[in-house]
C-alpha cells in the first residue's frame, strides 16, 4: 500500500503546469474517464510502463518495468469487464481539455487505495440524509478482511452508480449532507433499510 499512497499524493500535489494547462476548456464524459482510469490503473499497479504523454502524467513511470505485464486471473477479469462497458458506451480516449480539476482530483486520490475497481452502471441511485442506527464501514474491496477506508456517518449522502457485487456488497461515493464535499468511497454489505429508503431522508433513482 504505501506505493499507492505515494502516488495519490503525488496526482494530488504534483500535476504537471501542461496538464492544468489541458483542464481548462469544455468537460468530458465523468462516465467514460472514470473506465479509463480504472483499467489503466490495473496496469499501472502491474508494472506497465505507459508511452502516452496522458498516461506518463496521470500514472507515473518511476517504477515501471515492461509493457509486457503479465496480470493477475482477477485482474484480467477486471479490465474485460471495463473494456466491454467502454465499448458498449461509446468510450474512446478521454479527452482531458474538457475535464474539470476540482471534481476528478477527490475521485483519483481516493480511488488509488482501491483493491478492487467497481463497474460503472450508466443508471444511479441515491440515499439522501443518511440516518442510520450505525455507521458502516467502507472497504477497499468487497470482503471483510480488507482495509477499511472510510464511513458512512448520519446525514451524508450516499451515491450508487456502480454494479454490486454478489447481491451483497454496493460500491458507493458519499458526501457530507450539508455542504456537499466528497468524502469517502468503497464496498459495503448494504442494509435492508438503505434499499427501503427507512434509513433515508429521500431515496432517490
Amino acid at each position: 500500500m504505501p506505493r499507492i499512497v505515494s502516488r495519490s499524493l503525488g496526482l494530488v500535489f504534483g500535476l504537471s503546469l501542461g496538464l492544468l494547462a489541458l483542464m481548462q476548456t469544455a468537460r468530458a464524459d465523468p462516465y467514460c474517464l472514470e473506465l479509463w482510469f480504472d483499467r489503466n490503473a490495473i496496469f499501472d499497479r502491474a508494472g506497465y510502463c505507459f508511452n502516452s504523454s496522458l498516461g506518463k502524467t496521470v500514472f507515473d513511470n518511476s517504477d515501471c518495468i515492461s509493457q509486457n505485464v503479465q496480470l493477475s486471473g482477477e485482474a484480467e477479469r477486471q479490465v474485460g469487464e471495463i473494456r466491454r462497458e467502454e465499448r458498449a458506451n461509446g468510450c474512446g480516449r478521454p479527452n482531458f481539455t474538457s475535464f474539470d480539476l476540482q471534481e476528478v482530483i477527490p475521485l483519483l486520490r481516493l480511488r488509488w487505495q482501491l483493491e478492487e475497481w467497481p463497474r460503472r452502471d450508466i443508471a444511479g441511485s441515491a440515499c439522501i440524509g443518511y440516518n442510520g442506527p450505525q455507521q458502516l464501514a467502507l472497504r477497499a474491496r468487497p470482503s471483510t478482511n480488507s482495509r477499511i477506508l472510510g464511513t458512512i456517518e448520519v446525514g451524508d449522502d450516499i451515491s450508487y452508480n456502480h454494479y454490486p457485487k454478489n447481491e451483497t456488497w454496493s460500491f458507493v461515493t458519499t458526501r457530507d449532507g450539508a455542504s456537499g464535499q466528497a468524502k469517502a468511497l468503497g464496498w459495503f454489505i448494504e442494509p435492508p433499510g438503505i434499499t427501503s429508503g427507512a434509513w433515508c431522508r429521500v431515496l432517490a433513482g
